[in-house]
């Protein structure tokens, strides 16, 4: 789903999370997408991952939906 932001196409809140969940399910069994910010056209998402978890940061491209690194 695509929402307007600003004169731009952008990336809802909600379809970052699941961008989020489908790339890291690969890597982990467990994921929980914990909160996301949109920052200067950036998602800030904050994860936890496996057992016991850790908490990730990933930066996604808030227009395009690319991962853009994590921490």
């Amino acid at each position: 789903m695509l929402i307007i932001s600003l004169g731009c196409i952008g990336i809802n809140e909600d379809t970052i999370k699941q961008i989020v969940e489908k790339y890291l399910e690969q890597l982990h069994s467990y994921v929980l997408v914990e909160k996301a910010v949109l920052k200067h056209n950036t998602w800030i998402v904050t994860v936890s991952t496996g057992m016991p978890p850790l908490v990730r940061q990933l930066r996604i491209d808030a227009i395009t939906g690319r991962i853009l690194g994590a921490e």
